[in-house]
């Protein structure tokens, strides 16, 4: 389980980055995008399997968001930001499970 969280993180610090080169560069974005896409990809197929289901969750609802997605909007972006964020809150935090009354406000707010 730790090994997951370890390369779960480093992909979410991957997308932190490009999140932040999107806000910058939204003109590029869309490449960004589609690495965000990946990486939500990857967290979101093993979380489960180690026990995080809200991780498994907020990933999927990123690659939903990041899939396609051809010119994303200042909104698009920071959406993508707070996805980023709660991914690496669940995850730095050991919020295994659904996450109970937290998991579903996390989930709510981003969804």
């Amino acid at each position: 389980m730790a090994e997951y969280r370890t390369w779960a993180r480093a992909d979410i610090a991957r997308a932190t980055e490009l999140v932040q080169a999107s806000k910058a560069a939204p003109e590029s974005a869309a490449g960004a995008f589609a690495e965000i896409f990946q990486a939500a990809h990857d967290i979101k197929g093993q979380g489960t399997s180690f026990g995080y289901p809200l991780v498994t969750r907020i990933a999927d609802s990123l690659c939903r968001l990041a899939r396609g997605a051809s010119a994303p909007s200042a909104r698009q972006i920071e959406v993508a930001g707070m996805h980023v964020k709660a991914l690496d809150l669940v995850l730095a935090q050991g919020i295994s499970g659904n996450g109970g009354r937290a998991g579903t406000r996390i989930c709510e707010s981003i969804e």
